[in-house]
This record gives structure tokens, C-alpha cells and sequence, in this order.
């Protein structure tokens, strides 16, 4: 494939701006992350894919640097709401284990550096706070709202005895274990969201001994009942159309924690690049969006303005899995591509501040794959503030889980 003449003059007029990242430790000066994080107070990281351990690791470097040097303490992770708020809770270094050996989609994001250095931080006089901006997706969410309203709630027996509890409870077990069938459940689904609402209404209206958790099950409440529109509300003809459920209810929670439960502490929040995409209209070529889709950072960056910075990543080799080969590494189809480009230039590690790039007039309008599998076209400066490029990404390590923290494996 040969790059248009458009592609290569917008493309070559960007890489004089483009800052190198000389290696993984130096990244947090290669970037000015300086400027970055004394002139906003939420820092977003985006991953391409989960699972891609070069990203982990560049976005520890910059959580440590953030968190040791900026001030920013609390880490915001694609994960559910209960399990950071339980972790971050439980000081028992067995029961955190076991919190996340059970949530393998939360194992599958390759964030055991991560995880290691939040552990070791809570031991410090600067501990890292830990949260879940994620819809909750497992049984202890029930056996735990009933464990507060008992120990906490004066009068608890009719909230334990009441009806919407018990139905709350079994419809919450059976989303969990069922396949969802959309038509024959939908007035069971709307129950379900009634009593949440219902309940909820109940919590804030007792006296609770812990007031900080009684407004987290509170927001759980909404939580749970947005998992469970999105389970079965889920229709196979229309794949991404729960996709909105899901980041409606992930940007009421990202909200909740900066204004009401945050609202003056420096917050990194660490999700997909697709959860943090704005103007998703406005991007091409991507099968993946309906019309007037939005996202997380979509749906929430009014409320925020301009008191944020999303720095998205992507590359240009993908690792892949397959019988033959262990690992192999594919490199992208579009030669006209950002990643292409850079890859030519030979950069290994590269950052591009698509603020400054806009306010010196630059066309940043070009083909790239930041949304994954395909190449598309947008004015990327209005979807992420700064892109990360790797060149090769790589699978990552296994790490023995017998003991806390996870040291990784002898190879």
C-alpha cells in the first residue's frame, strides 16, 4: 500500500513535534508530565488493548511519578465498583489476594507491577487510594449490602425482610448465572432498576454508623441496576448497542468519586482508550460505533471542563497468540497510518501532546488505529489530549499468585 500525498504531507508536518521517549524509566521527563500534571487535577491513561505489558509499565512509571511527586493518590482502574472499594477497605494481605485471583477479567489487564506497587503503598506514609469505576459483576455485591444494613443501619430488620432485597437478590444471582434472554425479561429488568431506586431511597433516609459506605451502596445500588439492564437488555443483532448502559453508569461513578466522595484530592483514572474517547461521532471507518455513540469521558467532561488530561496509547506491532507460533507479532495494515509513520521514523517509545500540536495550528486529522483492529480517520486532537506510541508491544509475564505481592516468574 502506498501513502497518499495527503497522508504523508499531514503526517511529516507532525513528527518535528514529536518528543521521543528515550526509555520506560525516563518517560515522565521525555513527556513533560511536569507541565501536565500541575496544570490539571484528573489524569486519564488509556490502554489499546488489555493485557499489553509495555503499557503497564510505562503507565506505572507515571502513576509512580504522579503519586510520589504530584500528589495525585488515588488510582481509578477498569474494575468493579465493589472490588476497589472492598480492597482498598481490607487490610488483610490473604483477603486482597484472593479478591483478585477471583476477578480474572481484572488479572487479564496485566496489572500485577501495578497492583505490587499500590500494596507496598499502603504501608507508607503516602498510601495510594485504590478505586473501581466499573459496573460490579459478582455475588458478594448482595451478601454484602445485607452485612451493612445489618451492622450499620439502626432498625435494619425491614430493609433485610423487605421485598425489594429479596428480589434484588435473586434477580442480581440469576443475571450472574443465566444466559439473559432479552424479550421474555424485560418487566423483571424494570422491577429490578424500581427496587434499586427504592432501596436506595431507603439507605439515605436511615442513620447509618458508617456514612461513607452507606453513600457507596447507595451508588452500588445504581451500579447494580445499570449491570443488569446491560446483561439483559443485550441484543446479538445490535453487539455494541449495551455499550452505552455500561459507560452511562461508568461516568455517573467516575463523577461520584471526583465531586462527591474526592473533590478536592488529584485522581489518575486508568481505563481502555474506547472509554476514554470524546466526539466519537466524528471518527471514520470504525465499525466498531453506532450514530451519536458516547462514552465514559464523553458523557462526563462537561461536568469536569477543562481540569483533565487524557493521554490515549497505541503501536504498531501487535502481539498474537497462536498454535504454531507461541507469540508472534503482526505489524499494522495501514501504511498511511500514525503508527506507521513513527514506526519508520524508528521510534521505539514516542509522545505527542495534541494540545500543543492544535495550538500551533497543526493538522491533526489522519488515519490511526487508537481505537483498535481498525484504522480510522478523525481529528484526534479533539478525541485524547496526548498519545503514547510503542512500537512493539509484548505479552505479558506470568507471576506466581502463591504469594503477596506477585513477584513474577523465573524464565
Amino acid at each position: 500500500m502506498c501513502m497518499s500525498s495527503n497522508s504523508v504531507s499531514t503526517l511529516e508536518e507532525i513528527v518535528p513535534h514529536v518528543k521521543k521517549i528515550n526509555s520506560i524509566s525516563t518517560i515522565s521527563s521525555d513527556i513533560n508530565l511536569d507541565e501536565i500534571a500541575t496544570n490539571n487535577r484528573i489524569i486519564f491513561l488509556g490502554e489499546l488493548t488489555h493485557d499489553d505489558y509495555v503499557s503497564d509499565t510505562l503507565s506505572l512509571e507515571l502513576i509512580k511519578t504522579l503519586h510520589e511527586k504530584y500528589n495525585f493518590n488515588i488510582l481509578i482502574e477498569e474494575m468493579g465498583l465493589r472490588m476497589g472499594n472492598v480492597t482498598e477497605r481490607d487490610t488483610a494481605e490473604d483477603v486482597i489476594k484472593s479478591l483478585y485471583k477471583q476477578n480474572l477479567i481484572f488479572l487479564e489487564l496485566g496489572e500485577y507491577d501495578i497492583l505490587n506497587y499500590y500494596q507496598a503503598s499502603r504501608k507508607s506514609k503516602n498510601p495510594l487510594i485504590l478505586a473501581g469505576i466499573d459496573l460490579s459483576y459478582d455475588s458478594g455485591v448482595t451478601t454484602g449490602l445485607k452485612q451493612f444494613v445489618m451492622h450499620n443501619i439502626n432498625n435494619s430488620t425491614p430493609i433485610l425482610e423487605s421485598k425489594e432485597l429479596a428480589f434484588i437478590t435473586s434477580f442480581y444471582k440469576k443475571t450472574l448465572f443465566s444466559k439473559p434472554k432479552h424479550v421474555k425479561q424485560n418487566k423483571r429488568v424494570e422491577r429490578f432498576v424500581l427496587y434499586c431506586k427504592t432501596l436506595a431511597t431507603q439507605l439515605q433516609l436511615s442513620q447509618s454508623k458508617d456514612v461513607a459506605q452507606q453513600q457507596y451502596w447507595i451508588q452500588e445500588l445504581e451500579n447494580m441496576s445499570s449491570y443488569v439492564s446491560w446483561m439483559w437488555y443485550h441484543e446479538k443483532t445490535k453487539i455494541h448497542q449495551d455499550f452505552d448502559i455500561r459507560d452511562e453508569q461508568m461516568a455517573r461513578n467516575l463523577l461520584w468519586y471526583i465531586h462527591k466522595v474526592y473533590p478536592t484530592e488529584k485522581i489518575i483514572v486508568r481505563v481502555s482508550n474506547y472509554h476514554l474517547a470524546r466526539y466519537l461521532n466524528t471518527i471514520e471507518n470504525n465499525a466498531r460505533l453506532r450514530p451519536n455513540t458516547k462514552v465514559c469521558l464523553d458523557l462526563a467532561k462537561d461536568s469536569i471542563k477543562d481540569n483533565y488530561f487524557s493521554i490515549a496509547f497505541t503501536h504498531y506491532f501487535t502481539p498474537t497468540i497462536g498454535k504454531e507460533k507461541p507469540i508472534d507479532y503482526i505489524p499494522i495494515a495501514d501504511e498511511t497510518s500514525l503508527e506507521a509513520i513513527l514506526h519508520a521514523h524508528n521510534y521505539n517509545y514516542a509522545f505527542l501532546n495534541m494540545k500543543e500540536l492544535k495550538a500551533k495550528n497543526i493538522n491533526t486529522t489522519f488515519n490511526s488505529y487508537l481505537l483498535l483492529r481498525t484504522s480510522c480517520k478523525a481529528d484526534w486532537a479533539s478525541v485524547y489530549d496526548g498519545i503514547i506510541y510503542i512500537d512493539k508491544e509484548k505479552i505479558n509475564f506470568n507471576y506466581e499468585l502463591n504469594v503477596v505481592p506477585y513477584p513474577r516468574r523465573k524464565t
